[in-house]
């Protein structure tokens, strides 16, 4: 196992050679630069975070792994989100379809999120929280667990109006804000797993 240092300095943890960091980095700035036009305003897709989860944690899809109706084996994606959905990290919708194409609202990154981390982490335990945003009645139900373990562990922010708006829009800055969040383990997760 490597040992790792750690530092709440991105630039610090850089020099210091931290391979998490370098990881993400990598991940993070590899895929950014894929895409030319990307700025931190720009709306991601479902497939697009789907596929930055499932690269940062290094799934892979098996052969025989479901596919979802409306994700061509020749889409920029295909792999990614099938790795994505083995993993339990995403789940599609009740007609087999995926919809990769729509733009992910901030619950729906939220959630994704957790799943991701609690597959590297464990289960946070949220006994004792709440959600304290002003627009916690609009968080969907499916949702609702995710954003308050999220909410606890401090891997989400709220606006200055004190709202959180799930139903809004992810855009890249949010992306690459919650997925740097998602190597950071908080005192609030049980059953810790060792990768």
């Amino acid at each position: 196992m490597t040992e790792v240092t750690t530092t709440d300095d991105f630039d610090q943890a850089q020099a210091l050679g931290n391979p998490v960091v370098q990881q993400i980095a990598k991940a993070v700035y590899s895929q950014l630069a894929a895409d030319n036009a990307a700025d931190e305003g720009r709306p991601v897709t479902r497939a697009e975070f789907t596929s930055l989860l499932a690269r940062e944690l290094g799934l892979k899809a098996s052969p025989q792994g479901k596919t979802f109706s409306d994700v061509a084996p020749a889409s920029l994606f295909y792999d990614d989100i099938r790795a994505a959905r083995e993993a339990g990290i995403i789940y599609g919708w009740s007609d087999n379809s995926f919809k990769g194409d729509t733009i992910l609202t901030r619950a729906e990154m939220t959630t994704m999120f957790i799943r991701a981390y609690e597959l590297l982490h464990g289960t946070v335990n949220t006994e004792l929280a709440e959600l304290s945003y002003k627009d916690r009645s609009e968080v969907p139900s499916w949702a609702q667990a995710s954003m308050l373990k999220a909410s606890f562990l401090n891997k989400i922010s709220r606006y200055a109006d004190g709202t959180y708006q799930p139903s809004g829009a992810t855009n890249y800055a949010d992306a690459i804000g919650i997925l740097s969040g998602l190597w950071t383990v908080s005192k609030a997760t049980n059953d810790s797993k060792s990768n």
